[in-house]
């Protein structure tokens, strides 16, 4: 009986441990607001025009 609540607690504290590990996939998908502000930059800085910045945008808007 006393092992078998051993086990038990053992089990249990491996199960509330294990949902606390955070695992990192190694790939981050980009907010809209990092797209947003991706987008503005380039505006900003002549890479983009202004009608390539609200068409970009348009889509960034549609993807999520």
């Amino acid at each position: 009986m006393r092992c078998s609540l051993r086990h038990t607690l053992l089990v249990a504290m491996v199960l509330l441990t294990t949902a606390c590990i955070q695992v990192e996939t190694g790939t981050k998908t980009p907010t809209i607001g990092d797209q947003i502000v991706d987008l503005v930059k380039a505006r900003k800085l002549g890479i983009i025009s202004e009608e390539e910045f609200r068409e970009l945008r348009k889509k960034a808007f549609a993807s999520f």
